[in-house]
C-alpha cells in the first residue's frame, strides 16, 4: 500500500453459518462425520476497493447490503471470512449508537475513557475537552451516567468525541440519523470540515442528497458486493434507478387477482413507456369514481428520474383515471421532508386561477406540473397527491396517496443554514456609535 492510500481493502469476503433449528447447530458440531447442517449467508463476496487519504467515500445500498459488517470488519470489530484490509492511520469510528462508552460513567468520564481508547494521554485529551463539550452541548447531562442519555444525547456526544480528536481516518455509519436538524446541520458542516483538513471519511447514509454533496466518491453495495464504485453522480443516480425498477417489480396489492386486473384494464401507453398503477397502502383514501394511476417526475431531458436538482426546471407527470363523469375535479401535490414539514404544494385550482377540469367516464387525463425545483437544503423528500371533487373552498377528498414517490433533492451551492437559500443582497453602512441609544438588558 503506497503512503497516498489510507484504506486499502482485498478481496474481502465474510459469511455466517444459517442454521433452521438451534438443534441443527448442536448437531453439527457433535457429528462424527463432519456432516453440515448449516448454509453459509455472505454478508459480504469478494468486495475490493482503496480509498485515497484526504478522500470521502460514500457507501450506500439497501438495508441489508453488507454496509455495517464492512466498516465493523474495517474496524476490527469483525475479522474477515477471507481476504484483508490494510489501513493506515489512527481510526475514530461511529458504528453503533454507545459503542465504546461505559453506560454506568458519565459523559465526561467517557470522553477521557475514548481518549484513552485511541491512544491519547490524559494531558492530551485534556487540551481537546473544551472544543468536544461544547460541540456536544448537552448541558448537566455530560455530568449524568450515559445510561441515561437518550439516544439523541449518545450521537451528540459520541460525535463529538469522534471528531475532535483527530483523526486520520473517522467512519460514520447512519450515526446522525438520530439527531435533531440543528445538530445534523453541524456535524455535516464538521465533517466538511475534516474533509478539508485531509481527514479521511467513509460515510453511510440512506440520504443520497447528503452523499452527493460530501462524497468525493461513492461505493454501492447489493447483497454484500459492489455493484459499483465511482463518481458521485453516476453512482447515485445509477442506484436509484435500479431501486425504482426493483421496488415496481415487487409491489404487489393486497388482492393480486384483482391487482392484476386492475393492470390489464387501465394499461396506459405514453410514447414508448408503459404505465401500471400505483399500488395503495394503509391510509391512503381511495374511491370508485375516480383513481390516480402513476406518478412520475421528469428532468428537463425528458427522463424519468428520482433525484431533482436545485434551480433545475421537472415536469411532475399525474395520470388520473375517471370510473363516472365528474364536473369538477382539482388534483393536487405536495412535497414534504423527513420533519414533515410541506415544502411544495400546488393543485389545479390555484395553478389555473381558480379553474376546474372535468374528468368523463372512461377517460384517461395526464396533468403535468411544471416548476424550476427551489433551492433548499439538500436530504430526501416524499411526494403526496390527492384528487378532489369540488373547488379549493368546498370540496371533498375522493383519492389520497401518501408516499407515492421518494426524491432525493441535491443542492450544490447549499450553505446548510436554513431551509431554504436565497439569493440576497448585501450593503455595509458604518454608523456612529453616539448615534445608538442601547437600553440596559
Amino acid at each position: 500500500m503506497d503512503e497516498k492510500t489510507a484504506i486499502a481493502v482485498h478481496h474481502l469476503t465474510k459469511t455466517y453459518k444459517i442454521f433452521r433449528t438451534p438443534y441443527d447447530r448442536v448437531k453439527e458440531a457433535l457429528n462424527p462425520f463432519h456432516r453440515r447442517y448449516s448454509t453459509d449467508f455472505f454478508a459480504l463476496s469478494d468486495v475490493s476497493f482503496t480509498v485515497r487519504r484526504g478522500e470521502t467515500l460514500g457507501i450506500i445500498g439497501k438495508n441489508g447490503a453488507g454496509k455495517s459488517t464492512l466498516l465493523k470488519i474495517i474496524t476490527g470489530v469483525l475479522t474477515p471470512s477471507g481476504g484483508n484490509v490494510e489501513v493506515c492511520g489512527r481510526i475514530a469510528s461511529l458504528l453503533e449508537l454507545g459503542a465504546g462508552f461505559n453506560p454506568e460513567m458519565s459523559g465526561f468520564e467517557n470522553i477521557y475513557l475514548n481518549g484513552t481508547i485511541m491512544g491519547y494521554t490524559r494531558e492530551e485529551m485534556e487540551q481537546r475537552v473544551p472544543e468536544i463539550v461544547a460541540f456536544a452541548d448537552i448541558g448537566d447531562f455530560l455530568y449524568q451516567p450515559v445510561k441515561t442519555y437518550s439516544s439523541g444525547m449518545f450521537a451528540r456526544l459520541a460525535f463529538a468525541v469522534n471528531s475532535n480528536v483527530s483523526p486520520d481516518i473517522l467512519i460514520v455509519d447512519e450515526a446522525l440519523a438520530v439527531g435533531d436538524v440543528f445538530f445534523q446541520n453541524k456535524c455535516f458542516r464538521k465533517l466538511e470540515s475534516l474533509r478539508e483538513q485531509g481527514t479521511t471519511v467513509l460515510f453511510v447514509s440512506h440520504d443520497i442528497g447528503s452523499v452527493k454533496q460530501l462524497c468525493t466518491h461513492v461505493l454501492w453495495l447489493e447483497h454484500g458486493r459492489v455493484v459499483m464504485d465511482g463518481e458521485p453522480e453516476t453512482v447515485c443516480n445509477h442506484y436509484f434507478n435500479a431501486e425504482i425498477e426493483a421496488r415496481n417489480a415487487s409491489v404487489e396489492a393486497p388482492r393480486k387477482n384483482e391487482r392484476k386486473a386492475a393492470i390489464k384494464e387501465s394499461e396506459v401507453v405514453r410514447g414508448r413507456r408503459r404505465i401500471h398503477p400505483l399500488p395503495t397502502k394503509e391510509g391512503d383514501i381511495l374511491s370508485d369514481r375516480a383513481r390516480i394511476l402513476s406518478f412520475e417526475i421528469f428532468d428537463e431531458d425528458g427522463a424519468p428520474t428520482a433525484i431533482m436538482e436545485a434551480r433545475k426546471p421537472y415536469d411532475v407527470h399525474v395520470l388520473v383515471e375517471a370510473r363516472e363523469d365528474i364536473e369538477q375535479c382539482i388534483l393536487g401535490i405536495t412535497f414534504t421532508n423527513p420533519k414533515g414539514i410541506d415544502i411544495i404544494g400546488t393543485n389545479t385550482f390555484s395553478v389555473s386561477q381558480g379553474r376546474n377540469f372535468p374528468l368523463h367516464r372512461g377517460e384517461v387525463l395526464d396533468v403535468v406540473f411544471s416548476f424550476v425545483m427551489p433551492p433548499i437544503l439538500p436530504g430526501t423528500c416524499v411526494w403526496d397527491t390527492a384528487l378532489s371533487e369540488g373547488t379549493q373552498e368546498t370540496h371533498r377528498v375522493l383519492t389520497w396517496l401518501h408516499g407515492v414517490s421518494r426524491t432525493d433533492v441535491v443542492n450544490q451551492e447549499s450553505n446548510r443554514l436554513g431551509l431554504i437559500d436565497v439569493d440576497a443582497s448585501l450593503e455595509l453602512s458604518p454608523i456612529p456609535r453616539e448615534d445608538i441609544d442601547m437600553e440596559e438588558p
